[in-house]
C-alpha cells in the first residue's frame, strides 16, 4: 500500500487502487478499499482485514498485510515480510521468513530452526547450516554439532568426532583411530 493505494500484480502488470474502489480477482474475489480499511468479499461474506493481520482464504491463499503493505501469496511465490511471520501454502509449500531470509520447504523436505538457527536437509544432504547445533537427516541420522565435537548416530550406532579423533560403534564394538591408527576397545563409556 502506498499513499492510502494499493500496488497489485496480475499477469506481469501493476494495478493501483484507490480508496473505495472494487476491484475483482480472476477467482471471483473482491477486495475493497475504504477509509484506509480492507474489506474482503469472499463466497458472499466480508471479512475486514486490518493492519499487521492476516487472512486465510478457504482455497487456502494467504493475505498478508504487513507494514502498510498488502501482500497477496499465490502458489511457490516467494515473498518477504520483514517481521519474521510464518507463512504457510497448501500442496505441501512452507515459506518461513526469519531475520530477512526465507527459508522454503518443499515435499517433506526438513528445516528445523532452534534459538534463530537455520538447519536443513534434503535428499541425504544438508543444503545450508548457520550456526548448526543439530542436524537431522531426511533417512533419520543425526549429527550434532557443540564445540567443534561431531556425533554421528546411524542405524543405532554412534560416530563421535573431536579434532582429529573419532570413535566408532560397530557391532557393539567400539573403534577410536587417532593419527591413521585404529584401536579396538571392548569397554568404553559411550555417555562420555
Amino acid at each position: 500500500m502506498t499513499d492510502g493505494r494499493i500496488l497489485r500484480i496480475t499477469n506481469g502488470r501493476i494495478i493501483r487502487i484507490t480508496d473505495g474502489r472494487r476491484i475483482r480477482i480472476t477467482d471471483g474475489r473482491i477486495i475493497r478499499i475504504i477509509d484506509g480499511r480492507i474489506i474482503m468479499i469472499t463466497d458472499g461474506r466480508r471479512i475486514r482485514i486490518t493492519d499487521g493481520r492476516s487472512i486465510r482464504i478457504t482455497d487456502g491463499r494467504i493475505i498478508m498485510i504487513t507494514n502498510g503493505r498488502i501482500i497477496r501469496i499465490t502458489d511457490g511465490r516467494r515473498i518477504r515480510i520483514t517481521d519474521g511471520r510464518i507463512i504457510r501454502i497448501i500442496d505441501g509449500r512452507i515459506f518461513r521468513i526469519t531475520d530477512g531470509r526465507i527459508i522454503r520447504m518443499t515435499d517433506g523436505r526438513l528445516i528445523r530452526m532452534t534459538d534463530g538457527r537455520i538447519i536443513r536437509t534434503t535428499d541425504r544432504r544438508i543444503i545450508r547450516i548457520t550456526d548448526g547445533r543439530i542436524i537431522i537427516m531426511t533417512d533419520g541420522r543425526l549429527i550434532r554439532m557443540t564445540d567443534g565435537r561431531i556425533i554421528r548416530i546411524t542405524d543405532g550406532r554412534r560416530i563421535r568426532m573431536t579434532g582429529g579423533r573419532m570413535i566408532r560403534i560397530t557391532d557393539g564394538r567400539i573403534i577410536r583411530m587417532t593419527g591413521g591408527r585404529t584401536i579396538r576397545i571392548t569397554a568404553y563409556n559411550q555417555d562420555n
